[in-house]
C-alpha cells in the first residue's frame, strides 16, 4: 500500500503500533499509530503526539526493501 488515505475516511487497523507516514502541519513525517489508544504517538512509540484526525492524511510505511540480487 502506498496511497495516501484521508484520516477522516479511514485509520490504520492492527494491534500494537503501526509504522506510518503522516501529513501534518504541511510536512510528511514518520509516526507510529497507537492501535490501543487510537492516536499518533511520538517517534519513540511512547507518548501521544497527535489526535487521530489532526494529520490530514496517512499511509502505511512500506517494508524495507531487500537489496538487489546480482545476476
Amino acid at each position: 500500500m502506498s496511497d495516501w488515505i484521508k484520516t477522516n475516511d479511514e485509520l490504520p487497523v492492527g494491534v500494537g503500533h503501526i509504522d506510518c507516514y503522516i501529513f501534518v502541519n504541511g510536512e510528511v513525517i514518520e509516526r507510529p499509530w497507537n492501535c490501543l489508544h487510537e492516536c499518533w504517538d511520538d517517534r519513540d512509540y511512547d507518548d501521544f503526539e497527535f489526535s487521530a484526525t489532526e494529520p490530514s492524511h496517512w499511509m502505511y510505511k512500506p517494508d524495507t526493501p531487500l537489496p538487489p540480487r546480482e545476476f
